[in-house]
């Protein structure tokens, strides 16, 4: 009997991430399944090429998660010695979220160039490249080299259902108890693209607002920026949560009336189906979001979620009033976006995808 491929699925996160997770449970179908975690240090990566890559056969292969560019090391010794196939996942671009969204640094600085060059040899590195949305890989061929024996493929993010299943609807401990409130969340690492002023701003537009409880979990870049707005907009029923662990998210996620999306006017946000949309509908909550056409690709207004204009606080105040007239209409909505999940972002479907970009025989 044939002996069996190998796939080598090498990251910085691949369990601790959702999407690295669900794709690392996929590639079983390309073979067994090794797992590697490495540090970002060019020791440890130079430690594993030599103990494991090394001696790899012409038909395993490398699958190197996101964040891909923190692995750049291996990423050359894989292309200069490695002679199997290698997969990047492309989901994120180490420049497009760095420089252009989070404006971490000028896109004239040191910093910037070396985003660039480090998204152009994960690019030139690969045979394979995942991407997440149409969008995001012309995003990518405009600005990058990929060559056209490259092979690529659309992945969006992918939801385990049976991991959101298992986690019942409660309140984390951090969390008080209230009834009687339409509850709205929002829970991120508050980088630009989901543009929390706008929620803030459309909070402050609803009226009537004591029959809403928003809250806010999490932490990051534009935090600050929303503690002073939230003072200055005189919002201080809006209460802001740290972050909590993954499943007390699911788990408060399943508990409210309606969750946030994104909302930032960032050439990014027109880009992506973000990873909390797909959570929220996992989890059979109503959701408003800002509208894309990545989304509008698998999603209706009305029918699976509630669109708002991006950048827009009005727009967004509009949409959430629309949800909570509109609440009722909690269960065939949760049916409806529930059906386009087992469609289009679950685990067989992501098998199905992987089969297809390789040339394997199902």
């Amino acid at each position: 009997m044939a002996e069996r491929k190998r796939i080598f699925i090498v990251g910085t996160r691949v369990l601790s991430y959702p999407r690295n997770r669900t794709l690392a449970r996929a590639c079983e179908v390309l073979g067994d399944i090794m797992i590697i975690e490495l540090t970002p240090s060019f020791v440890a990566q130079w430690k594993f090429f030599w103990s494991t890559l090394s001696s790899a056969r012409k038909e395993d292969r490398l699958l190197i998660v996101y964040p891909a560019e923190r692995l750049i090391c291996t990423v050359l010794l894989a292309r200069c010695f490695f002679h199997g196939e290698i997969i990047g996942d492309t989901f994120i671009s180490a420049y497009d979220s760095l420089v252009s969204d989070r404006v971490l640094a000028s896109s004239w600085s040191i910093k910037a160039l070396y985003y660039t060059i480090i998204d152009q040899l994960v690019c030139f590195c690969s045979d394979v490249l995942l991407f997440d949305t149409k969008e995001h890989e012309e995003y990518f061929r405009k600005r990058y080299l990929i060559h056209r024996s490259t092979k690529t493929l659309i992945i969006p993010i992918t939801m385990d259902t049976e991991e959101f299943d298992a986690v019942s609807s409660v309140y984390p401990v951090e969390i008080q108890q209230r009834s009687g409130r339409f509850m709205v969340l929002f829970f991120g690492n508050y980088i630009p693209l989901q543009g929390v002023q706008y929620i803030l701003h459309a909070i402050a537009l609803l009226p009537d607002r004591g029959r809403f409880r928003f809250l806010m979990v999490g932490n990051g870049q534009t935090r600050g920026m929303a503690f002073r707005l939230r003072d200055e907009l005189g919002l201080s029923d809006v209460e802001f949560i740290e972050r909590l662990p993954h499943k007390a998210v699911i788990a408060l996620t399943k508990k409210v009336d309606l969750t946030l999306g994104i909302f930032g006017d960032t050439e990014k946000a027109a880009r992506v189906i973000p990873n909390k949309l797909l959570e929220a509908m996992a989890c059979g909550t109503p959701v408003v979001t800002g509208k894309n056409s990545a989304m509008e690709r698998y999603f209706e207004d009305g029918k699976e979620v509630y669109y708002c204009a991006m950048g827009d606080a009005q727009s967004l105040a509009d949409a959430i009033l629309r949800a909570y007239g509109e609440r009722e209409n909690r269960d065939a909505m949760r049916a409806a976006a529930r059906e386009v999940i087992n469609r289009e972002f679950s685990v067989p479907v992501l098998k199905e995808r992987l089969l297809g970009i390789v040339g394997e025989n199902k």
